[in-house]
């Protein structure tokens, strides 16, 4: 779970996501990462973006979000 504080001193109203992340590989050894954070409350998807990386030790490429349907 990732938290994320709120601007100021209130503290307390921080909302906590549940956030999941995929990693593989293509044929072509090219490397993907999926990111997924979702409500805790229902589970219900937030936002989810993929991004793609040609080689270990280079940066990912900005990633794409994905459509919600």
């Amino acid at each position: 779970m990732v938290e994320t504080p709120t601007i100021g001193d209130a503290m307390a109203d921080a909302k906590t996501y549940i956030y999941e992340v995929y990693t593989t590989h293509l044929d072509s050894n090219q490397m993907v990462l999926v990111q997924i954070f979702r409500d805790p409350d229902d589970g219900r998807v937030l936002h989810a973006q993929i991004a793609f990386k040609d080689a270990i030790g280079d940066s990912w490429q900005t990633p794409y979000q994905l459509e919600k349907k």
